[in-house]
């Protein structure tokens, strides 16, 4: 492998589709197209990782991007197929076995998601020419879950619960690798970020 130039990977932040309003630049991880792949840089291939990552002060951000309201409906369809059933058939004891999945199923893929992403990162540490880049790579991480879609009307209480069970799962499930855990809605992003990567 030879050595890598962190800045080839800075692109602005899209969400939902639409580039982030204001505009943020962040080095984005899962990108496919030739000469912007992060993974094939360090040889590992399309392994499991966020969308994208930047430096927040001494503070290394993994950001990935959900629709999470339609992945919460498309997971709740599939569990109460599996139980023979359309979702308004559910019984109030099956609603619950089907929500643990539902937290389950999404831990797990976010899960592989950081330790995916803590993975590219150790490699791109050792190849990284800039020493302090090298430094922040390996230094303290954050996770923030952005959810790009929330949901409304009469489900978004619902929604509201199984977020916030979410976040509690995930931050148990991260807490020895990452040193906070965020899910925060797509609008907020812009306010929360620099428009390009700050080390200190």
């Amino acid at each position: 492998m030879s050595n890598i130039d962190l800045a080839s990977f800075l692109q602005s932040i899209e969400v939902g589709g639409n580039v982030a309003d204001p505009v943020r630049c962040a080095y984005k991880m899962d990108s496919e197209a030739a000469g912007s792949d992060m993974r094939a840089s360090v040889c590992l291939g399309q392994c499991n990782c966020c969308d994208y990552f930047t430096f927040l002060e001494s503070t290394l951000v993994l950001i990935e991007e959900t629709r999470l309201a339609l992945q919460i409906k498309n997971l709740r369809s599939e569990f109460a197929q599996d139980m023979g059933k359309n979702v308004g058939e559910l019984e109030e004891h099956e609603w619950e076995r089907v929500n643990k999945r539902i937290l389950s199923e999404l831990k797990k893929e976010n899960k592989l998601k950081v330790y995916g992403s803590l993975l590219v990162l150790l490699r791109l540490a050792m190849k990284v020419d800039d020493k302090a880049e090298a430094k922040a790579l390996a230094g303290q991480v954050t996770f923030w879950l952005v959810d790009s879609e929330p949901p409304t009307g009469d489900d978004a209480k619902f929604f509201d619960s199984l977020r916030e069970r979410l976040y509690v799962d995930l931050r148990s499930a991260l807490r020895a690798v990452v040193a906070e855990v965020k899910i925060i809605p797509a609008e907020r992003l812009g306010a929360m970020l620099p428009r390009r990567p700050t080390m200190t």
